[in-house]
């Protein structure tokens, strides 16, 4: 991959150093590539392994799984997003308070990189059903991070 920003490129270095470290724990013969979406994707020991990364606010998370789909996200209030212009497409970000749309938008990030779709496609059954709680074949894992922050996993077996 190529970057012009720095930054940019330590967080892309470091995911993927992250990543290859845990995909060591599962066996010895690993290969990471991508997907036509763009999206990481990886074997161990000619298994493939769900695999995902993120990075915001100087962090950068990787997760790995022996299931069928999985998704992660981290987010910032502070990061620079334009809340006002993506509540006009996306009306559920239209009024929670910061925390909460901060989750809302990382879940939106997490469920479309696990679904292996564009973050700005249309309605999500799937993001509506963990939104609302109701899912049975999705789980979902939120943490609160420092700063106001968000980490959202989401996955199905």
């Amino acid at each position: 991959a190529s970057f012009t920003a720095p930054a940019r490129r330590r967080q892309y270095l470091g995911g993927h150093a992250l990543l290859n470290r845990l995909l060591a724990r599962l066996g010895s013969e690993r290969t990471v590539g991508r997907a036509e979406s763009g999206q990481p994707q990886a074997t161990v020991d000619q298994r493939p392994v769900a695999v995902s990364l993120s990075h915001a606010g100087g962090l950068v998370a990787a997760a790995v799984g022996s299931v069928h789909r999985l998704g992660i996200d981290l987010e910032f209030p502070r990061n620079q997003r334009n809340w006002a212009r993506l509540a006009r497409r996306f009306t559920w970000l239209a009024h929670p308070e910061s925390g909460e749309r901060v989750f809302r938008w990382c879940l939106w990030e997490a469920t479309g990189k696990a679904r292996g779709a564009s973050v700005f496609r249309g309605p999500d059954p799937v993001f509506e059903a963990l939104r609302s709680g109701a899912s049975e074949d999705w789980s979902l894992q939120r943490e609160t991070l420092p700063g106001g922050g968000c980490f959202v996993m989401v996955c199905r077996s």
